[in-house]
Parts: C-alpha cells; sequence; structure tokens
C-alpha cells in the first residue's frame, strides 16, 4: 500500500496535476496537415469524439475498480462520480476563495504567494481524492510523514516555478479587429467596418478570403453562399445574387487607411490557394505588411515558400497534436486550447500564440494573464480596458491556475 501512496503522489503531480497531464501528451501527439486540416473542419465531431472517449475511461476505471475493492460495478461507478464531483466542487470553491483574496492584495509577492498555495493545495485535494477512491488504508508513519513533507516541498518549488513564468510573460497584447469590427453594430467583413476600425488605429485587421472556381479572390467567411459551395462558382456567378467584396478593392482600402491585415486564407478543396494568393498579391502585402494564417498548413507552407518576407500561421480549432515541425511561424487557437503546456512549448520554439474569440470580460482578462502574443476580438474595446485593470489579471491569473487544474 506504501507503494501505491507514493505512485498516486507521484501521479497528482505528473504534468503539474492529474487533469493536467492530458493535455502535456496532446500537445505531442504526431500529425500531420491532413488530420490538421480534418480536425479544423470536424471541430465538433472531435468534441463529441473526446466526450465519448471520455466516458470510455471513466468505465474502464469503474470496472478496475470494481476488480480491486471486490465490489460490483454500479458501486465502483457511483463512489468514482461521487468523489469525482465532490473533487470538482471544492476545488472550484478553492479557487474562488483564493479569487476574493486575491482582489483585496495589491502586493504582486502576495499574488504570487497565493497561487502557489493554490496550486499545492489542488494538487492534495487530488490526492485525498485518489486515496478515497481507491480506499488506502494510509497510516501516517514517520517515513511517510518526511516523504509527505518532501513531495509538498517539490510541488511548493514547481509551483514557484509555474507562477513565475506565467506572471514574467505578461507582456503587453496585440488586439486584433476579428473580422474587421470592434462592436456588435458592425458588419463584420465589410469596407464600411473596415474604415470605422482602422480609425481606432488596432494592430490588426483579421479578415477572411476565399478562392472561387476562376480563381479569384473574395473577402467572405461561409463556405456556402446560394446553397452552393464559393469555390464552385465563379465571380460572375456570385456577382449576380449576392454583394461580393473583391479582396483587391479591400486590401488598397487598407493600404489607404493605413491599417494592417490579418488575413485568413479559408479552406478548401482548392489545393494551391497559398501560392496564387501571394503569386499575385506579393508587393501589396509586404506593402500593408500583412501576416496570413490559415486552417491548412500546406496554404501557409505554400505562402512561406512564395514569400518568405511575410509572416504566417497555423490555425487550431482544437489544440492538438505535435505542431513544432511544421513550418509556421505562429498559432492562432481558440481560447480554451491555451494551455500552460502548449503556451510552454510555443515559448521554447518562439512561435506567437494568438487567441480567438473570448465574448465575455472575464473571460478577456484570465486572457489578458497568460502568456499569449495577442487576442482576436469582436470587442476590440473591452480587450484595450482590461490591459490597464491590472487587479482583475491577477485575479483571472488564480481563476487560470485553477482552469489548468479543472
Amino acid at each position: 500500500m506504501i507503494i501505491i501512496y507514493w505512485l498516486l503522489a507521484i501521479i497528482s503531480w505528473t504534468g503539474f496535476n492529474i487533469a493536467g497531464a492530458l493535455p502535456v501528451m496532446l500537445i505531442h501527439l504526431p500529425v500531420n496537415a491532413v488530420m490538421i486540416t480534418f480536425m479544423n473542419e470536424h471541430f465538433k465531431l472531435i468534441i463529441c469524439g473526446s466526450i465519448m472517449l471520455l466516458v470510455v475511461v471513466l468505465g474502464l476505471l469503474a470496472w478496475l475498480l470494481a476488480q480491486v475493492q471486490i465490489i460490483s460495478y454500479q458501486q465502483a461507478l457511483i463512489r468514482l462520480l461521487k468523489y469525482y464531483f465532490g473533487l470538482l466542487i471544492s476545488e472550484t470553491i478553492l479557487v474562488l476563495i483564493s479569487a476574493l483574496v486575491g482582489w483585496s492584495l495589491n502586493d504582486l509577492v502576495f499574488i504570487k504567494a497565493l497561487n502557489i498555495l493554490l496550486i499545492v493545495g489542488l494538487t492534495g485535494m487530488q490526492l485525498l481524492f485518489l486515496t478515497k477512491v481507491w480506499q488506502l488504508p494510509i497510516q501516517v508513519t514517520p517515513i511517510q510523514f518526511v516523504g509527505t513533507l518532501i513531495v509538498i516541498s517539490i510541488g511548493g518549488y514547481m509551483a514557484w516555478g509555474i507562477t513565475t513564468w506565467q506572471l514574467n510573460n505578461q507582456n503587453k497584447q496585440e488586439i486584433i479587429a476579428h473580422r474587421g469590427i470592434y462592436n456588435a453594430k458592425q458588419q463584420p467583413n465589410s469596407i464600411k467596418a473596415l474604415k470605422q476600425t482602422a480609425l481606432k488605429k488596432f494592430d490588426y485587421v483579421e479578415m477572411d478570403v476565399r478562392e472561387t472556381k476562376d480563381h479569384q479572390f473574395i473577402v467572405v467567411h461561409d463556405d456556402v453562399l446560394g446553397q452552393k459551395p464559393i469555390e464552385d462558382q465563379s465571380l460572375k456567378q456570385l456577382q449576380l445574387q449576392h454583394r461580393i467584396i473583391k479582396f483587391t478593392d479591400y486590401l488598397k482600402v487598407a493600404n489607404e487607411q493605413g491599417q494592417k491585415l490579418m488575413i485568413e486564407l479559408k479552406p478548401g478543396k482548392l489545393n494551391q490557394v497559398g501560392r496564387l494568393f501571394v503569386q499575385r498579391y506579393k508587393n501589396e502585402l509586404l506593402k500593408n505588411k500583412s501576416v496570413i494564417e490559415s486552417m491548412n498548413p500546406d496554404y501557409v507552407k505554400q505562402v512561406k515558400y512564395g514569400l518568405n518576407d511575410i509572416s504566417a500561421g497555423i490555425i487550431m480549432t482544437v489544440n492538438i497534436g505535435d505542431l513544432t515541425k511544421f513550418t509556421t511561424d505562429f498559432y492562432s487557437v481558440q481560447y480554451f486550447g491555451t494551455t500552460l503546456p502548449f503556451l510552454a512549448q510555443a515559448k521554447r520554439t518562439q512561435r506567437p500564440v494568438y487567441v480567438w474569440t473570448a465574448k465575455r470580460k472575464l473571460t478577456m482578462a484570465i486572457l489578458n494573464s497568460s502568456a499569449i502574443a495577442g487576442q482576436i476580438s469582436d470587442y476590440g474595446g473591452q480587450n484595450r480596458y482590461l490591459t490597464k485593470d491590472y487587479r482583475l489579471n491577477r485575479v483571472a491569473l488564480l481563476i487560470n491556475t485553477g482552469i489548468n487544474y479543472l
């Protein structure tokens, strides 16, 4: 039993914590361009599959617990669920209490100490959860007491490193207007919105581009217009039924306004989009100081091959896989994909991380306390305000710690 106790203690620190071991493993899974494109295009399917996998793992754990404890499968499942939800509620309460205490603290040293205590406390709860579920008859002997102090000391040292890393990487973030808007009243991907947003001097205006059947580039988000894929229609066919903005016109206005663009090349069955795009707009893109991103890594590779002077990045809707070997200058991920292991890996490879699209003030504040390069947001004005709210940022640091455990 002592061996099992120590194994549980080690597991509780793996990847910062039990739950944290999963994002560590996910960022090391081998993937290729086809897999990334599939995950990006089938986001909901991946989420459903993950939920099903979680249910299967829970079922296997219940079966194993039933064999070890010589109880029925139903009893084992109930015990697992009872203690898991108890752990979830307890850790949530601990995080909220820490956030409330952090709100009243001004000294950064106290915030740092509080975050360390929070990490140690959350891990201690996880260890207690494991021992309760498996009903280990633990008697505190002098050796175990000393060993526990060693585990807590190691945990405190790790927590110090995690906290220091987070605080040291809270740089001033770039604010990017998602689809060219900064409030809900504007029309996304429109030249009118572009002109309005350019007056606010955002770091970038993010916008969407698709290629038509006759290899023209238009500003549009959706892949279907008039119940038919855009890539199966020519520009003239589209203009007969819809008001179409050509990318040439959009880029011209952006250059006139002095507004840099973050251009998303939308994926599709046309396989030379990146090559043709930079070939056609090379000089104008350099003048604009644009950056290009895409959910299709092959498009990014084509952009870099055709115009290495421009920054190009991979978009990820689901943050799964080892991206370090791909040709990319930065990552653009959904906000719930910004785990500490992923951000640390991106930092090591010197690839900035941009995050989209937080809609709540608290979520924006949590992201603002993270080690990311910028936020792609529909509410750019609110993001700018958050950069001055240091107290909220520090509370968000504590909540962010909790999220990485929950």
